[in-house]
């Protein structure tokens, strides 16, 4: 009886030491990103910019030029706007609130009325709504824990910036992480309104699509069917409110004018891993029928804001002075979402499948905005899942405390200078040592993760040697 009590009271000491250390680490992020919000505030107004996007006048441009600009027919031109068609339609929706005359006022003008605000301020109060209900079900931390989280977020750097820019990718990062928090549920209906959630992430954003490969690991393949239906149809089907196909097409031409409009310096999308596999653009182009449309990517100019792996390797070879061609940075890439993949599939634990998952949703588009790291939050919270339950009461790894510590520096919004050698004059903004601190991050997850991945592949094939000699 006294060694059965005596092994109770350990587990319950190591249980309050770790909720402890959870606490005091979340404690340490909200203190971080006050001490950021607090300096900007009284000390230097200017590192606002260091984190938040450079256009100081244009705050929520996102939304309000997205309410402006959707009047009728956005695929009618030869480049039709970037934006899938079902968050076009959302925004023909949120237009019903507000008068026309108002939002022929422009975007600009459209921030002195009361209606847009009204629409704007309801659509984020639901998608704080979805977001609490779905994070609450899935993280398991004390209620007092769990509120420090939600500060953690809401003054997070990832949050703030899409919350600054207006960007309905708050939505569709919020349906993911009902997506997540639902999708292994005992409940029917909560389990197939995740399914649905994900596909309407998808056809509103795309790259969440990757996390239907959690159902794929488990093989759960006729749900991973049913959730791959559901995003073709929330994807394509709103396209034919606008014409169909030809909208269709005329979506991915204003892709490829997007990042021709916001280069200066030309570099042809071919050099992707997309384009090196498949023959290039110019064959896409084909299939589609369609004309010719200009091809550049956003590398020279968006130093500061563009989180793809081709942009961070970019930087790399300006501040160290070396040239990496663009054959081998895409074969890198390539091997680099090859082993990412093997590593959420082979990996027992959950956080690094998703940060694995998310890894590949920032890497691999040709431009990956500073709001995709958002979707670290997933990982993050599976993270803290694992410290919090009862049942991994083992000692933590010092490679645990360095993923702590990079979760940390990303998150927390730093009031860091500029860094002298990228020129205003080739970019909307100048490149801050904040987002030099960021780039290190996903490219210290990435080495990490790799490592996790070639770790496992050695551990399997040490496995089938000791087989063989059996």
């Amino acid at each position: 009886m006294t060694n059965r009590g005596t092994g109770k009271d350990e587990m319950k000491k190591l249980r309050l030491d770790e909720e402890m250390r959870i606490r005091i680490y979340l404690l340490i992020i909200l203190v971080l990103s006050f001490h950021y919000y607090l300096r900007c505030i009284f000390v230097d107004n200017d590192f606002f910019q260091a984190v938040m996007f450079f256009d100081i006048d244009d705050t929520f441009m996102d939304w309000f030029n997205c309410l402006v600009d959707f009047k009728g027919n956005p695929y009618a031109g030869e480049y039709g706007c970037n934006y899938p068609a079902a968050a076009v339609l959302l925004f023909k929706l949120c237009r019903f609130g507000i008068p026309e005359y108002m939002l022929e006022e422009g975007a600009n003008s459209l921030r002195r009325f009361q209606s847009p605000w009204i629409v704007f301020l309801l659509y984020n109060g639901i998608v704080t709504w979805i977001l609490s209900i779905s994070v609450s079900h899935k993280l398991k931390l004390k209620p007092w824990d769990r509120n420090l989280f939600f500060l953690v977020f809401l003054f997070s750097f990832p949050a703030m910036f899409a919350l600054e820019r207006g960007n309905i990718i708050n939505l569709a990062f919020v349906l993911t992480v009902f997506f997540y928090s639902y999708y292994d549920d005992e409940n029917k209906v909560l389990k197939e309104l995740a399914f649905l959630a994900l596909a309407l992430a998808a056809g509103i954003k795309i790259y969440p699509a990757v996390f239907g490969l959690l159902l794929l690991r488990q093989w759960r393949i006729k749900e991973c069917i049913r959730t791959a239906v559901y995003g073709i149809v929330s994807f394509f089907g709103p396209f034919f409110c606008f014409g169909g196909w030809s909208a269709v097409k005329s979506f991915i031409k204003g892709i490829f004018s997007f990042s021709s409009d916001r280069a200066t310096v030309t570099k042809e999308i071919s050099d992707t891993v997309v384009a090196s596999t498949y023959g290039g653009v110019e064959k896409l182009v084909r299939f589609l029928d369609m004309e010719a449309a200009p091809t550049t990517s956003v590398m020279s100019r968006d130093y500061g804001y563009n989180f793809s792996f081709k942009n961070i390797i970019n930087v790399m070879q300006e501040i160290l002075g070396i040239h990496i061609s663009d054959g081998i940075a895409s074969m890198a890439l390539l091997l680099i979402s090859i082993i990412l993949l093997m590593t959420a599939f082979k990996t027992r634990e959950k956080w690094k499948e998703l940060l694995s998952y998310t890894l590949l949703m920032i890497l691999l588009p040709s431009f990956s905005g500073a709001y995709v790291t958002m979707f670290l939050f997933i990982p993050f919270i599976e993270f803290l899942n694992d410290r919090a339950d009862n049942r991994q009461k083992v000692k933590r790894s010092g490679m645990d405390y360095l993923y702590a510590l990079i979760m940390l520096l990303i998150l927390t919004p730093w009031a860091l200078p500029n860094v002298r050698i990228f020129s205003t004059d080739i970019q909307p903004g100048p490149l801050t040592e904040s987002y030099l601190v960021y780039f290190l991050c996903i490219f210290a997850f990435t080495l990490l993760m790799l490592y996790e991945g070639l770790g496992c592949l050695i551990k399997k094939c040490r496995m089938q040697k000791m087989g063989d000699k059996g």
